[in-house]
Order: C-alpha cells, then sequence, then structure tokens
C-alpha cells in the first residue's frame, strides 16, 4: 500500500477513534453527538467545547502533544501528524528493507523493517555486508560486483593477518585462512610478523631482516659490587652483562659504602651520591643554632645538624631574642623595659642595672610638680615624690613656677627670668591702660590700649585723639577744608560751624549735567553743591551734549567748545558722516576700496560704491557686456551674455556657454583649447546640451596623422571608410584624441562600423579608455544584410552590415584612446571591417 493510501485511512481511522461514545454516571454508554459540551469538562483536562476533541480522554486536547497512536491528540483535525515512522518492506528477509517501499506508520507491519539500504530485496544473500563473490552480483550492496577481481591470496595459518609467501593462490577476493598479504616471515607463530613489536629473544619477530635490532638496554659497569654503576661505563645489550646493573649513578665505583643507597657520615665523602658532602642527614652530625642577629648567641628553637659549623650558626643556644644583637647573656641590662642580659630581671629590678641608661628625677618639695634641679635622682622608673621636670626657680613656694602667671609684683612668677613688663607673658590685668601717641600730640589713639604695669615709652594716659598719625589732628586744632575731623569734635568741613572758610574752594554751575560748569556763576565751599562742578569751561550750560569732553558730529555746532565746528574740526568723529566714494573715471559709479567719510560730500567723490573698475569709464553697473574677457557691467561674470560668440572670449566649455545662456543653440563657438581660441561645433540639445565637439573625421580627404593606419576604402554608397575591403581584418584601428584640456566628466562617441563579406560569428566591438561601447558576434550570412561594397562573390551568401556606435561614458582625462576592432581569422580580401564618421564630444 503506498503512502499516498495509507495517509488518508489512517486519518479517518483517527478522526473515528477521537469520538469516543460518553458514558453516565453508572458507565452506560449514552448517546454522543461528535461535539463535547461548550462548557462541560467531562475529563478534567482543562479543555472544553471546540478545544476538546474528546472530552472523555484527558490527554486529547487543544495543545497536547501528537503522539503515533491513531487519536488526534491535539484537536486539529489530523491524526499522527508529523510523527508517523519510515518502514520499508524486506521480503528477502534479511533485516534490509526496499527504500523504493516506504509505508508511514507508528508500528512496522509484517515483514518490514526501518533501515532502506537493501539493493536487491528478491535475494536474501545481497544486503550490505554480505561478502562480494565472484558471481557477477553486488553481493556487498556497496554499487560494485566481484569488487577486486581475481587476486592472488595467501595462507594465514598462524591468524596474525599476515600471509606465506610460498602458498600463492589466485581466486575471487579471499576465503577463510586466507589473505592478500605475503609478507609473514613465520606463518606458525601469530606473535611473529610485520607489526610485531620486536622482543629481546634472538628472534626477528617483525619479519626485517634483522634480530632484536633497537631494543638493547643500557647496563652500568659495578666494579665495586655495590649494585649501583658508573654513568660513564656502560654496555649495551638485551641482558645485563656479568658485573654490570640497572642502576646509573654511582659516584665513587671503586668503594662499595659510597653509592645513592648508601649512609651519609661526617667523613668529608658524599657517602650517598646526593651532590652533598657531610649534609645534615650525617648520621655523626653536630647541632648549632642560628645567630640570626649576630651577637655570637644562637636562638635555642632553631637547632641545625652539620657536620661542620653552617654559615650564620653558633655553638651556644642561649639567645632569648635572637632578633635583637643587644640581647643576649653577655650584654649590659640598661632601661629599655627588656631583659637585656636574659637573667631573667628587667630594669630597675635586676641589680646588674646600668643605671646611667636611667632617667634624671628631681625633688618636688613644694608639691607644685616641677623639681629642684640641684636635687637629682637617676632611676628607670619615677620615684616618689620626684618629678622630670627641673624648671622650678623656689622649690619652697608652690605660687612661683613655670605654669604660674606673671602678675605686676616684681616677682618672677613663672620662672623665665623675666620680670613683671619685662616678661611677655604678664597678666596685663594686674596693671594699668595706656594709649600709643604716634603723632606725638599729646592726645593718644583709644583703639591701642595697652595694659601694662608701668607706661610704655611713647603712650599716654588719654585716649582723645581722633587721628594718631598727625599731629595736626587732635581736640585742640583748627577746622580746615580738607575732608577731615581736624578738631576731633565728631564734624567735618562745611558741617562744622568752625570751619576756616578761607580754605574753601569755588564752585559753578552745571544746568545741563555734563560735568562742565558756567563760569558766571560761581560759589565757594568746601564741597561742591549740589548742581555745581569744579570746572567753569562749558560753551553752553544748556545743552548737555555740548562741553569740552564731547566729541565733535556733523551737525553745524560747535560740539566740543573748541571754537571749529564739522568738518573744519580735526577731532571730528567721521562715523557721524556719510560715506563718499572716489570716482576717478567720472562715470558716477565709485570705487568701494577709496571711501571718505565727511559731513559734506567731497569734491571728485559720490555715494555709489558699486564700480568695479574706477580706471575704465566704460566698466561700470548696467554697461553693456562686449566680447573682451571682462565683466563690463560688474555682473561678477566675464563676457556673459557674448561667452563663445568670437576669440575675443572664448568659453571653457559648450557648457559653460549654455550654463551662461541657457537659450543657446548648436552651432560654432569659440572654445579655449589648451589656451587657444578654437572654433568648434557645440551641441545644445542632446541629452540635455553642452556637449563640445573635439574630435571628427569623415575620411573624405587624408584621415587624421593619430590614426593606427591611414589606409581608406571607397564604399560606394556607404562613402568612404577607414580601414575597410583589402586592409583591416583580424586587427585594431585606434587612434588618441587630444582633449586640450577641456574641463569635463563625460564623453560622448559618434561613429559607424562597417562589417565587409563573409562574417561567421567573429567579435566586431568599440572601446573608448577601456570602456566597451559596442562588442557583438557578427554573421552576415543572412539577408537582412545587402551587398554594398567588398567582394562581390555575385551570389548569396556574404554581405556587408553597417553598426551605429552612440554611447556616452564617465571621463575627466585630458586624451581619449578609442579603439575599433574585429577577431577575424581570414584575408582581409575574405572579409575586412572599417569605420566612418567618427566624432568625439566631451561635456
Amino acid at each position: 500500500m503506498s503512502p499516498r493510501t495509507i495517509l488518508p485511512l489512517l486519518l479517518a481511522i483517527g478522526l473515528s477513534a477521537c469520538r469516543t461514545a460518553p458514558k453516565d454516571d453508572n458507565g452506560t454508554t449514552v448517546a454522543y453527538d461528535g461535539v463535547s459540551d461548550a462548557t462541560e469538562d467531562d475529563d478534567g483536562d482543562g479543555f472544553s467545547g471546540a478545544d476538546d476533541c474528546d472530552d472523555q480522554n484527558a490527554s486529547v486536547h487543544a495543545g497536547a502533544e501528537e503522539v503515533c497512536d491513531g487519536i488526534d491528540n491535539n484537536c486539529d483535525g489530523v491524526v499522527d501528524e508529523g510523527v508517523l515512522l519510515d518502514w520499508y518492506a524486506d521480503t528477502d528477509g534479511d533485516g534490509f528493507g526496499d527504500p523504493d517501499a516506504l509505508n508511514q506508520a507508528c508500528e512496522p507491519g509484517a515483514g518490514e523493517t526501518p533501515n532502506a539500504s537493501d539493493c536487491d530485496d528478491t535475494d536474501p544473500e545481497v544486503f550490505p555486508g554480505a561478502v562480494e563473490l565472484c558471481d557477477g552480483i553486488d553481493n556487498n550492496c556497496d554499487g560494485v560486483a566481484d569488487e577486486g577481481g581475481e587476486v592472488t591470496t595467501y595462507a594465514d595459518t598462524d591468524g596474525d593477518g599476515f600471509g606465506d609467501p610460498g602458498t600463492a593462490l589466485e581466486e575471487c577476493g579471499s576465503t577463510p585462512g586466507r589473505v592478500v598479504d605475503d609478507s609473514d616471515c613465520d606463518d606458525t607463530n601469530p606473535d611473529i610478523h610485520p607489526d610485531a613489536d620486536e622482543q629481546c629473544n634472538d628472534v626477528d619477530d617483525n619479519c626485517n631482516g634483522d634480530v632484536d635490532e633497537g631494543i638493547d638496554a643500557i647496563w652500568y659497569l659495578d666494579s665495586d659490587g655495590d649494585g649501583w654503576g658508573a654513568v660513564d661505563q656502560t654496555a649495551s645489550d638485551c641482558e645485563a652483562p656479568s658485573g654490570y646493573t640497572a642502576n646509573a649513578g654511582d659516584c665513587d665505583d671503586t668503594d662499595a659504602a659510597v653509592s645513592p643507597g648508601g649512609t651519609e657520615v661526617c667523613n668529608s665523602i658524599d657517602d650517598d651520591c646526593d651532590g652533598t658532602i657531610d649534609g645534615p642527614t650525617a648520621t655523626d652530625a653536630s647541632p648549632w643554632y642560628i645567630d640570626g642577629d649576630g651577637d655570637g648567641y644562637g636562638d635555642p628553637a632553631s637547632v641545625v645538624s652539620a657536620c661542620a659549623q653552617p654559615s650564620g650558626t653558633v655553638a651556644d643556644g642561649a639567645d632569648c631574642d635572637d632578633a635583637l644583637a643587644t640581647v643576649n647573656p653577655g650584654a649590659s641590662e640598661v632601661c629599655n623595659t627588656i631583659d637585656d642580659d636574659c637573667d631573667g630581671a628587667v630594669d630597675d629590678a635586676d641589680p646588674s642595672l646600668d643605671t646611667s641608661t636611667g632617667s634624671a628625677w628631681y625633688a618636688d618639695a613644694d608639691g607644685d610638680s616641677y623639681g629642684d634641679s640641684s636635687a637629682t635622682t637617676l632611676a628607670c622608673s619615677q620615684p616618689a615624690g620626684t618629678v622630670s621636670d627641673t624648671s622650678d626657680c623656689d622649690d619652697t613656694s608652690a605660687s612661683v613656677n613655670p605654669a604660674a602667671a606673671e602678675v605686676c609684683n616684681s616677682i618672677d612668677d613663672d620662672c623665665d627670668g623675666a620680670i613683671d613688663d619685662d616678661d611677655d607673658s604678664l597678666d596685663t590685668t594686674t596693671g594699668s591702660t595706656f594709649y600709643t601717641d604716634a603723632d606725638g600730640d599729646a592726645y593718644g589713639d583709644p583703639s591701642t590700649g595697652t595694659a601694662a604695669c608701668v607706661a610704655p615709652a611713647g603712650s599716654v594716659s588719654d585716649s582723645s585723639d581722633c587721628d594718631d598719625t598727625a599731629a595736626a589732628v587732635n581736640p585742640s586744632a583748627l577746622e580746615i577744608c580738607n575732608a577731615i575731623d581736624d578738631d576731633c569734635d565728631g564734624t567735618i568741613d562745611d558741617d562744622d560751624p568752625s570751619v576756616d572758610t578761607s580754605t574753601a574752594t569755588s564752585w559753578y554751575d552745571d544746568d545741563d549735567g555734563d560735568g562742565y560748569g558756567d563760569a558766571s556763576a560761581a560759589t565757594t565751599a568746601c564741597s561742591a553743591p549740589t548742581g555745581t562742578v569744579a570746572d567753569a569751561t562749558d560753551c553752553d550750560d544748556t545743552a548737555a551734549a555740548v562741553s569740552p569732553g564731547a566729541s565733535e558730529v556733523c551737525n553745524s555746532i560747535d560740539d566740543d567748545c573748541d571754537g571749529a565746528v564739522d568738518d573744519a574740526d580735526t577731532s571730528l568723529d567721521t562715523s557721524t558722516g556719510t560715506a563718499f566714494y572716489d570716482d576717478a573715471d567720472g562715470d558716477t559709479y565709485g570705487d568701494a576700496g577709496s571711501v571718505v567719510r565727511a559731513c559734506t560730500q567731497p569734491t571728485g567723490t559720490v555715494t555709489d560704491a558699486t564700480d568695479c573698475d574706477d580706471t575704465a569709464v566704460t566698466v561700470f553697473p548696467g554697461a553693456t557686456e562686449l566680447c573682451n574677457l571682462t565683466d563690463d557691467d560688474c555682473d561678477g561674470t566675464i563676457d556673459d551674455g557674448v561667452m563663445g560668440s568670437a576669440a575675443a572670449c572664448p568659453a571653457e566649455s559648450c557648457l559653460d556657454i549654455l550654463v551662461d545662456q541657457p537659450s543657446s543653440s548648436s552651432g560654432t563657438y569659440s572654445i579655449d583649447f589648451d589656451g587657444t581660441a578654437t572654433d568648434t561645433t557645440c551641441d545644445m540639445t542632446t541629452d540635455g546640451g553642452g556637449w563640445t565637439l573635439m574630435f571628427a573625421d569623415d575620411f573624405e580627404s587624408t584621415p587624421d596623422a593619430g590614426w593606427s593606419t591611414s589606409a581608406t576604402y571607397a564604399c560606394g554608397a556607404w562613402s568612404t571608410l577607414l580601414g575597410g575591403y583589402g586592409n583591416t581584418a583580424g586587427t585594431e584601428i585606434d587612434i588618441i584624441v587630444d582633449l586640450y584640456a577641456v574641463p569635463h566628466t563625460e564623453a560622448w562617441v559618434e561613429l559607424e562600423y562597417i562589417a565587409l563579406d563573409s562574417w561567421d560569428g567573429e567579435l566586431a566591438y568599440v572601446s573608448a579608455d577601456g570602456t566597451t561601447l559596442f562588442s557583438q558576434s557578427q554573421d552576415n550570412h543572412s539577408t537582412a544584410y545587402a551587398e554594398v561594397c567588398g567582394w562581390n562573390r555575385s551570389f548569396e551568401g556574404s554581405y556587408d552590415s553597417t553598426w551605429t556606435i552612440d554611447d556616452t561614458l564617465s571621463h575627466t582625462d585630458d586624451d581619449l584612446e578609442l579603439i575599433a576592432g574585429s577577431t577575424l581569422n581570414q584575408d582581409p580580401y575574405d572579409e575586412s571591417f572599417g569605420v566612418d564618421d567618427v566624432m568625439v564630444w566631451v561635456r
């Protein structure tokens, strides 16, 4: 049954299996309409209605995993989709199935297998892995019958896979007990064959013709018989020669007591051959103690065994601190809270203490914590009734000591050697206040009060001076106009009724508030009254803009009171004037680079600044543009409107003319060819226009000298060609066209390519600077063409064809290489080509 037949059948069985008849609470089957109730969930699987296609089976519902069981487990209307297994018919029962007999099902049918690799399911002797026989059949299904054919085999009696060369037999494939290998040198012993490892047994185990090769061991001469040999006296053999051993490393093969297994003792010999003589492992070594601090006494916890004293060790191990060289049994006890001499007693508790290392302590009879320097005791710790201080100057008075306050009492209270005012630390509250009289006017500065036992030099008890830097300022001085309170009464100058008016100043009314006063209105006072100034130079006190400090501007007024008005005043602010420009050529248009600012227009100037050439009366804005390489109308463009119209104003290119004159028509214009004005054709319409003709050749006269050939051919109605019949066949016609530095980004090539006579599919091509413009396999054996020129055979089969090349390419170089060629392989009198009407444009 084919898969196409099986699948619909399984689907039908599965869909019917999904519709299990429901039962009531007593187990009695009830009618089931094939659709579960929209809300009931009889099987408790959490799905109902359309989501459960069998509400009597909790493993069947929407989203359930589909398994191969003939049931629509996931309620998608399809049974066992995606899970069916592939089974193949095994008709001959050899365990291998026919790949063309597929059955998809959950379980295999009778005589089916999952293997699909049998190449003949009618023959049980044919399957993958079967023994290939010489019978013309592919027995092992490897795609080859009787592979190997007749081969020579050899008996392999010992079953080691290698045959006896004396038992050759020709057969189709190898039979059991025979192999195709003939390299066994002993077919009675399976341990002897070419792949065997050579053994030390006087036998050629690997059949290479050599016995015991490459497996000899190294043996060492043992002269003293201690089981250890000298490394420099060896022998090579499978077994140990007499007097030799496998153990190497004896450092003295004349002494049986010396070997790597010997016992090290203190005898100046390396008894155990470890490279160390009399090392710490010597059985009779002595104890030594590390002396880390180098004081001659060792650390008892750092014992080292050695035959001879190691560096950094001593025989004495009585040091109680091996980190300090100053601590050992031979040291002196000093005041440092350390048991320096290792006797167990520290500092003052040690009778052997060196008291010179202690501190000096001094008697404090008056108990003020300050000691008498004449009563000294040396000790590590402070004795009772002593102090470390020696600064008490009177140990009978507790109120006299370095910490006491110095007061006015003619005693050195604080023991600093200074008394009363001579002591910087004096408690000045015990003295009187005195004031500095710096200016010597007998009046003191109240801000400089100084307390002292006795008045300091330059001070007084008076404190009423209001300025102690000026002797003329004090309560008894005369008030004058100087912005100073001379008499210290709290009022200054005009505010003091006692001011001396002879010291006052003259002030002048400044009615316009410009800081300059009217000389005719004066007032005398120390300070300027409101509305007055000290200056009397205003020439108009009614105008604030007029004063000696004002700027002269264009207004017909003497603004700065210097007697000169406007342009006549050298200090005039010209920015207030008008800008005038030189008009040297008198065309009423001024030079913007020659501006003059003034109140009144100077002769030879104008207010216009748009002249682009003030030396030429014919050049100005609005003038007629001429063909003269000059910007006659000052619009920023030279020869606009006439560019290219004559040799006097050649254009850079035809495109420049079109940009300047968009309505220009095609025709002849003057273009700059490498600095030379040259008449050429401008195409102003094709593809947007602006094309400059750089080269043209129709070959009606002598071809351009740049062509690779000068041969021409008259081709009847097609005019004269370059190349052509009898001239060019399987070759190229080329030329390098000079573009005369005309700026461009494109090139446009036009030409006629003519193929003459019996072209048989050969290639015709045209290229420009490597860009292919035309390429065609041409066959002229067609009535689509006609006999025009060339070889007229007078019978059908060989004609002439012409192809128009009209193409553009991106291009910026100063020249362009044009090539026309063919792959013709016959004489040019049999088949040929030529070109005509060649034109190269740029834009």
